[in-house]
């Protein structure tokens, strides 16, 4: 969602437009749980379905955007707007296993919450089973207290059973590797079944996501559209042979009335009251899908359906001025540019969360402030992975890091060592934190400071356990802290395209075979500040970071043929109208001649014949020499000159022109004139113009749809560069 915003969270402003051009055009966007975020699906909705959002005249050649939501409630969605299973299909022996699967629902007296985590583990180890007889229980906790206890009281109790927990704020690692176990335990669906009784202990994290199929469930009571969720983890694909059991344990009530938790108490009750409509059979209940089908399709029930389901927040108004706001990509500020969190997810009553990561090395150096430009280029190329990020909520990490720093405070000097940098979502500084700053931290007045924002933290501080659980107690550092972790060994981790390796500055050896320098900054000054100590970040050649860094070099007019024969196979597989189809040649065939300036040439280190390069089979940039010339606007400057795009209409030359500016990222709608080889003034003037020209090709195609004819040259520069590496 933030992507198709134009605000993609953790990428750099560069690639923004990119990704919403992709996302937002030609595309089928498919909303699988669409129950779960009702603002999300509306606001997928109003962009594939208002005309006036999207923008554009009516000639407009840019495919639009399809949105299909898949849902286990439906309750956002008429039922004229539904499809599902035909009456042949439900014929169909698959799909009777599935709706008929045997779940049978048994509902206990209500407990005191102190004795609930101690209840759940005792039917859990019931239902386990023996060795014999070995099952696979799941345990539902609506908090992470509650699911730790179950923990605990099964590690008293269980000896010889295997015990597992699936928490939220864990990082994307150890969930990945988390998941991989359960599979080998058989709580996957379609796995082997285990040779011991096993139990899982979940939150909502087992809720969604991950294919979990239980023998059998316990599990506290939440409101119903998650308890559908949580019914569905248990015995998930039926068969003749399985038989599920299912265990309910009240909560009694004990919130004062007119808090929020008295409001959740209520909501599980009444969604007690909704389940226990269904087909009854003794003293349990029928919980099959099918069963669950004909619960949610009772019109009598409406009422109470409404009551157990958490309603959907509140979310403002989505209008053209706000995305157009948030495509100007190439502006670091802008007031009418809002935090898009409240389109995405509503106006919701959440701690305020943050996004954590852990390095070794980050671009601050000791004893000074680390150095804005320098901290923005360094993560622009070595952002933060998937499986490196933990989200927490910012009291937590706060009580953390707090307790973490605390321990390593015993000096004035260790007061001020770095720890911590605090980056936007589009990677740049926004604040740094010294070991000092982390031990005064306020939850009172960091809050705001912190809440969704990614942050960078020294990986020496700790705070990370082998499960990928925040914890502020005594030495709780991961096996694997994160990349770059050990002295100054390239060690990695699966997932991240990244090595980093420091040394003297003539030390430019790259990690393993294969591997070129995507960044280099200088992690120690001599007294005359000139590099003493390089920290270098590698990157495989398939990721490239500088893609003019290739295997091999490149003259720059067979690059530009390269990149014309890829933007005309891209029209011709679009159909595109034959004028369209010439301006896109022409774009690339002039996209970068700014590259043939000497100081480019020299900068990127091009052989002497042959020249001017396009590609150079250089392992780095010579950044002194190319100062902050930028070839995108050098190109722009030839084009203005060249007689084959004066020729074009005007509208056509518009769109020429502005793909030229903008093949890198920029021009959204300012562009850098540092280092261009003319006068001032004209460079001022060239500038402006790109500007106003952003504005009227903005206004002609619309946000994604001149995000999207953007992305056709900047896909055939990649196609064509990626072709010329393996070729």
């Amino acid at each position: 969602g933030s992507r198709l915003l134009f605000e993609g969270y953790g990428v750099s402003r560069r690639m923004r437009p990119l990704q919403a051009g992709l996302l937002g055009c030609d595309t089928l966007l498919v909303l699988d749980e669409a129950h779960l975020v009702p603002p999300f699906a509306a606001l997928l909705r109003s962009i594939a379905e208002d005309a006036s959002l999207r923008g554009g005249t009516p000639d407009c050649l840019v495919p639009g955007l399809r949105l299909m939501t898949l849902s286990a409630t439906g309750r956002e969605v008429s039922d004229t707007a539904l499809f599902g299973l035909e009456v042949e299909e439900a014929k169909e022996e698959l799909v009777k296993h599935r709706l008929r699967a045997v779940k049978r629902l048994c509902v206990t007296e209500a407990v005191p919450r102190k004795d609930l985590p101690g209840r759940l583990a005792k039917h859990a180890k019931a239902l386990a089973g023996s060795a014999e007889k070995p099952a696979r229980v799941i345990v539902f906790c609506d908090r992470r207290t509650d699911a730790q206890q179950v923990v605990e009281h099964l590690d008293v109790q269980a000896s010889g059973l295997a015990i597992h927990l699936l928490v939220g704020e864990r990082r994307g690692h150890e969930r990945a590797r988390a998941i991989a176990k359960l599979e080998k335990e058989g709580f996957l669906a379609g796995a082997p079944r285990p040779d011991r009784p096993a139990v899982l202990v979940a939150t909502a994290a087992g809720e969604v996501g991950a294919d979990l199929d239980a023998d059998q469930m316990v599990g506290d009571v939440v409101a119903f559209e998650r308890m559908v969720q949580r019914l569905g983890r248990v015995n998930r694909r039926g068969g003749k042979d399985r038989s599920a059991q299912v265990v309910l344990i009240p909560v009694a009530p004990e919130a004062r009335p007119d808090s929020e938790e008295a409001t959740r108490e209520a909501r599980a009750a009444k969604a007690l009251e909704l389940l226990q409509h269904l087909p009854p059979d003794s003293d349990t209940f029928d919980v099959s899908p099918g069963a669950l089908d004909a619960l949610q399709r009772d019109a009598t029930l409406a009422g109470l359906r409404a009551e157990a389901t958490t309603p959907a927040p509140l979310r403002p108004a989505l209008t053209r001025a706000l995305i157009e706001a948030w495509s100007l990509t190439g502006l670091a500020e802008h007031t009418g540019r809002p935090e898009i969190a409240p389109w995405l997810r509503g106006w919701v009553e959440e701690a305020p969360e943050t996004r954590l990561f852990w390095r070794r090395f980050v671009p601050w150096r000791v004893g000074e402030r680390p150095v804005p430009h320098e901290v923005a280029e360094f993560f622009e190329q070595a952002p933060p992975a998937p499986v490196e990020i933990i989200e927490a909520p910012v009291w937590r990490m706060v009580e953390v890091l707090k307790t973490r720093a605390r321990t390593f405070l015993g000096s004035e000097e260790a007061a001020e060592m770095p720890a911590a940098l605090v980056l936007t979502q589009a990677l740049e500084l926004e604040r740094a934190l010294t070991l000092g700053d982390l031990a005064r931290l306020d939850p009172k007045y960091d809050l705001a400071k912190l809440a969704g924002r990614l942050v960078a933290i020294a990986s020496s501080l700790g705070g990370l356990t082998d499960e990928g659980l925040l914890d502020g107690t005594p030495d709780p550092r991961s096996a694997t802290m994160g990349i770059g972790c050990t002295a100054d060994a390239p060690e990695g981790m699966e997932g991240v395209p990244l090595r980093f390796t420091a040394g003297s500055p003539e030390a430019a050896d790259p990690p393993e075979e294969g591997w070129v320098e995507a960044h280099a900054w200088p992690l120690k000054l001599d007294a005359e500040g000139a590099p003493e100590r390089m920290l270098r970040v590698w990157t495989p050649e398939r990721a490239k970071a500088d893609p003019a860094l290739a295997r091999r070099a490149q003259t720059l007019a067979d690059h530009a043929a390269a990149v014309e024969k890829e933007v005309a196979a891209i029209a011709e597989r679009l159909d595109l109208p034959e004028p369209y189809r010439g301006m896109l040649r022409l774009a690339a065939r002039l996209h970068d001649a700014g590259k043939a300036a000497e100081r480019w040439q020299e900068a990127f280190s091009a052989p002497k014949g042959g020249r001017p390069y396009a590609k150079t089979a250089a392992r780095r940039v010579h950044q002194r020499l190319l100062g902050h010339y930028r070839h995108e606007f050098g190109s722009l400057a030839e084009a203005t000159r060249d007689p084959s795009l004066s020729v074009l209409p005007v509208d056509l030359r518009d769109l020429a022109l502005h793909l030229i500016a903008a093949h890198h990222g920029r021009a959204r709608p300012v562009i850098e004139t540092d280092g261009a080889p003319m006068m001032p003034s004209r460079a001022e003037e060239l500038a402006r113009e790109v500007a106003l020209r952003f504005a009227r090709l903005q206004h002609r195609w619309g946000p994604w749809g001149l995000a999207w004819w953007e992305a056709l040259l900047r896909l055939a520069d990649a196609a064509a560069s990626a072709e010329q590496e393996t070729a």
